[in-house]
């Protein structure tokens, strides 16, 4: 019991590295306008921003799940808040378009073990039956980072957008610190992989057909939040409504409240189900139902969008099953790979959607973002 305690503390520990990813990830949702006024951004601009995390993010996947496996999470971990630091200082002095994204791109390559390293730690440390319910837990913290975006919407008002980065970049310094104090490994077998044919075993992976299948089924489920609550629906929601930006933010904050909940549910449901089709058929498509009805303009009222993306969001629950599915069908031995795959997958939903979605509407409404059509969002 004891050695069980300690472990989900060391991964509670390690999972404050997936919040913060989760913060600063969709920090820039909340200072659209600001950056629109500061660095002359057209609607490609903003999701250029946006996706310039993203895509990184998902690219380094499976590298940064071979280097967890070959150096450890927690050396990965500090060096990973170490590039968030330095691309959060890079955004605040940023005078152009150039800077933002390259900030970005930096803060999404730091924060590619952001979910691996604290899975790993968890396979170090608690029980093989834990594996899905963790990651729903961990899933959960990153729902509270994203949910930070509402005090953050109220002190960029205040203080500025500049200095909330700056702010952002010291909480990463003292993340480092209490990484270094807290985090400890339990590595019984650290060479194992290191002795492994990488692209070997990269090939036998990608060569199932039920690995792609699980994969598909992780990038729908993430096909709400990363579209929309990571991009430009905080704008959607304040033009739709008529609402401030900080309003329509709390409004959003129901979405990431609903992930919060629904995933580790969902992990645990993984573990004790036998047929985990039915769950995701029908998760997805209330999802379809509620999103579209959110879309089409007829529901205004705060409090009934705020209903809806609560429960469009609960779609996220394919994410962890997810997770177990990827479980049963990779082979032992590359476990850590496959999970870096799955959430590779899961990023994917808005690596493709957001510059999507931005590219359309600069199509469609002539690419300036101040005379934001609802008519021009809603067919984007």
């Amino acid at each position: 019991m004891k050695s069980l305690k300690k472990g989900l503390f060391i991964v509670a520990v390690g999972s404050l590295y997936y919040l913060y990813m989760f913060y600063i990830r969709v920090l820039p949702t909340v200072m659209v306008d600001e950056l629109v006024y500061a660095l002359s951004l057209t609607a490609k601009g903003t999701s250029l921003i946006t996706s310039s995390f993203v895509i990184p993010y998902a690219l380094v996947q499976i590298p940064a799940g071979i280097l967890v496996d070959r150096v450890g999470p927690k050396r990965v971990m500090m060096i990973g808040m170490i590039g968030c630091c330095l691309g959060s200082y890079l955004f605040q002095i940023a005078d152009s378009l150039a800077l933002p994204i390259l900030s970005r791109v930096i803060i999404g390559i730091s924060c590619g073990a952001a979910f691996i390293a604290p899975m790993a730690l968890a396979k170090q440390w608690l029980p093989k039956n834990m594996f899905a319910t963790c990651a729903g837990l961990i899933q959960l913290l990153g729902c509270l980072g994203a949910m930070l975006s509402t005090p953050a919407a109220y002190l960029v008002e205040t203080i500025g957008w500049r200095d909330t980065f700056l702010y952002s970049a010291f909480i990463a310094l003292i993340l480092i610190a209490i990484f270094s104090l807290f985090i400890k490994e339990n590595r019984q077998d650290p060479t194992e992989t290191s002795e492994k044919n990488i692209m070997n075993d990269l090939k036998t992976l990608m060569s199932d057909k039920k690995v792609w299948y699980v994969g598909f089924i992780a990038m729908a489920s993430w096909s709400v939040i990363g579209g929309f609550a990571e991009s430009l629906g905080v704008k959607f929601i304040s033009s739709l409504s008529n609402i401030s930006v900080p309003k329509s933010s709390e409004i959003m904050s129901m979405a990431w409240i609903s992930v919060a909940i629904i995933s580790p549910v969902a992990g645990y449901w993984s573990e004790h189900v036998p047929n985990k089709c039915r769950p995701v058929t029908i998760m997805y498509s209330i999802a379809l139902i509620t999103f579209g009805m959110i879309v089409s303009g007829y529901v205004t009222h705060p409090t009934y969008i705020a209903i809806l993306l609560f429960i469009a969001a609960l779609s996220t629950g394919g994410q962890p099953i997810a997770f177990g599915l990827i479980a049963d069908v990779a082979p032992p031995h590359l476990l850590a790979t496959a999970v870096s795959f799955c959430n590779a997958c899961v990023i994917a939903g808005a690596f493709i959607l957001q510059p999507l979605i931005g590219f359309i509407l600069d199509f469609v409404s002539g690419g300036d973002l101040s005379t934001f059509s609802l008519y021009n969002f809603q067919l984007s």
